[in-house]
C-alpha cells in the first residue's frame, strides 16, 4: 500500500460540501482531545494516538515513508543552509544535530505563538467570500 499524502477523510453516510471539511472535523477532534491536558499528558496522548494509527496502517514501509516525509522539512532547510545534499562522514553528526534543532525550534515557535483572533475555518471564510461577492456583484441571475 503506497503512502497517501492527499486528504483522505471520510465518514460513512456523510456528504460534505467541500472536500477538506472532514479533515477540518478531524483537526477539531484532535484539538479537543488535547484540551485541558498539560504538556506531558498531551505528548502521551499524541504518542498513543500515533501508535494506534500505526497499528491500523500496519505496513512498515508506509510508516517509514511517513516518518521520512515528516522529517523532510527540517532536513531540506539544513541542506539549503549548509549547501550539502549529503554531509560527509566528518560532518554527519553536526548535520543530524542541526536537523533535530531546526525541528525543535520550529516546534517551540509554533507552541509559543499567541493570538487574540478567533479561530478561522474554511466554511466561515467561504461564507465571507460569498457575502463579499454578493455585495460587489449582486445576486446571480
Amino acid at each position: 500500500m503506497p503512502l497517501n499524502t492527499q486528504p483522505n477523510f471520510a465518514e460513512l453516510g456523510v456528504r460534505h460540501r467541500y472536500a477538506y471539511a472532514p479533515g477540518d472535523a478531524f483537526y477539531d477532534a484532535l484539538i479537543a482531545g488535547h484540551r485541558g491536558l498539560d504538556d506531558a499528558q498531551s505528548e502521551r496522548m499524541q504518542a498513543r494516538l500515533l501508535l494506534l494509527l500505526a497499528n491500523h496502517v500496519g505496513d512498515l514501509a508506509v510508516l517509514r515513508e511517513a516518518i521520512a516525509l515528516a522529517r523532510d522539512a527540517s532536513l531540506q532547510f539544513v541542506r539549503k543552509l549548509s549547501g550539502f545534499t549529503v554531509p560527509s562522514k566528518a560532518n554527519e553528526a553536526a548535520f543530524e544535530r542541526a536537523v533535530a534543532e531546526v525541528a525543535a525550534s520550529a516546534r517551540a515557535l509554533i507552541d509559543s505563538l499567541v493570538t487574540s483572533a478567533e479561530p478561522r475555518t474554511r466554511e466561515i471564510e467561504a461564507e465571507r467570500a460569498r457575502a463579499r461577492s454578493l455585495a460587489r456583484f449582486g445576486p446571480r441571475p
